[in-house]
């Protein structure tokens, strides 16, 4: 994996700030090695402990293009986007933990609809 991966995503019924909020809990969650979210990362066998030293936005960002004239937005969440050297050393663990843990938490919390899958970038 690069330094920075970006998978995207159709926006449906959330904002930006909506997604940004969600990750930020989650994050927050994560820090904390008992949390549920802890849990199901280290059960998926996923070492977040190296992560918890990374703000959620040096790890997980959100973008978004498009959006003008009934173009659709899309977000963009970019895995790892500060290229320093523990993140780029975190990336893989980043990436299972987006697709293991924190995707299905969301989209068990607001709905299979918030997150359509477009491609990977």
């Amino acid at each position: 994996m690069e330094a920075s991966e970006k998978i995207r995503y159709g926006m449906s019924g959330l904002t930006v700030q909506d997604y940004e909020a969600e990750l930020d809990e989650l994050w927050a969650e994560l820090k904390d090695p008992n949390s549920d979210v802890s849990q199901e990362a280290k059960s998926r066998g996923i070492d977040v402990g190296p992560l918890r030293a990374l703000d959620r936005q040096d790890a997980i960002a959100l973008e978004t293009e498009g959006g003008a004239f009934g173009v659709e937005v899309v977000l963009i969440v970019a895995l790892a986007p500060l290229a320093t050297e523990l993140v780029k050393a975190s990336a893989p663990i980043i990436k299972d933990l987006w697709f293991s843990v924190l995707r299905p938490r969301i989209l068990q919390k607001k709905g299979d609809h918030v997150l359509p899958e477009e491609n990977e970038t």
